[in-house]
């Protein structure tokens, strides 16, 4: 989960994910959904690319101003 949308934040995301999987696959023994949560969808490109190439899922989030966070597009997981 990331607090920016920005293209490093993104790009961080990534690249934990990446990273993290390896030993949640070993250690489970099966299919690992992988989702990017940001509270802003990428820019479409990046989107693109997260979606078809690299298979991860994005799910964004809002925090009201008493601090309560709703999260968005979890029904496309």
């Amino acid at each position: 989960m990331k607090t920016s949308s920005d293209t490093q934040s993104i790009y961080t995301a990534i690249g934990q994910l990446s990273v993290h999987v390896v030993p949640a696959k070993e250690r489970l023994k099966k299919p690992i959904v992988q989702v990017l949560i940001v509270p802003e969808q990428p820019m479409k490109h990046i989107a693109d690319v997260i979606a078809n190439e690299l298979k991860f899922r994005v799910a964004t989030y809002s925090i009201d101003k008493q601090g309560n966070v709703s999260f968005h597009d979890l029904d496309l997981l």
